[in-house]
């Protein structure tokens, strides 16, 4: 279920989304007796990794949390768009991206003001190489989504699966449901 604005207009707050969890491959889990039988988690079986522009679901990396969420153990999950993969070099100058020095063309993305000299992070971003293994995810809401840029990249071993479609959508504002959303492609 979709809770913030983050990916506005791709998703709205109160979508609920079917994920495709054995795209980017399953996990196992197995006691590892070099950490006194903890169980830990491995990734097996990838039929493919993330590409830019998928819109992708991953449990959040602790920086992401507030100090009492990692704390109390709290596990979130995440949605926001793959932008960049391992290698890729990103930089945002002026609310532009470009991925290995060429300006993207990004039709799904919104933002609610204008370029800020002041917002260093958010408007101006990098240039910052991805390393292997980890992805940069971004909202599409840009000017109002918590994503790499603030809390960095995300490891692989944190994905979930590939969003693909609204099987529900509820807006809390009117108390009820948008039937035209139900069943579109996330895109």
């Amino acid at each position: 279920k979709i809770p913030s604005c983050s990916m506005r207009n791709t998703l709205l707050e109160g979508d609920h989304l079917f994920v495709n969890k054995f795209i980017y491959g399953t996990r196992i889990f197995y006691p590892d007796i070099s950490s006194g039988f903890k169980i830990k988690m491995k990734r097996f079986w990838v039929i493919k990794k993330p590409k830019r522009g998928d819109v992708v679901v991953f449990s959040a990396p602790p920086e992401a949390l507030e100090p009492y969420e990692r704390e109390a153990g709290v596990k979130k999950d995440f949605v926001k768009r793959c932008i960049g993969v391992d290698g890729d070099k990103i930089e945002i100058k002026r609310k532009q991206l470009y991925i290995n020095d060429v300006l993207q063309k990004e039709p799904y993305v919104v933002f609610s003001d204008v370029y800020n000299d002041n917002i260093s992070q958010r408007d101006n971003f990098g240039p910052i190489t991805i390393p292997t293994g980890h992805y940069l995810m971004l909202g599409d809401n840009r000017d109002n989504s918590d994503d790499s840029r603030d809390w960095g990249f995300v490891p692989e071993e944190n994905l979930i699966g590939k969003a693909f479609g609204v099987w529900m959508s509820w807006d809390s504002e009117n108390h009820n449901v948008r039937w035209k959303r139900i069943g579109n492609a996330v895109r």
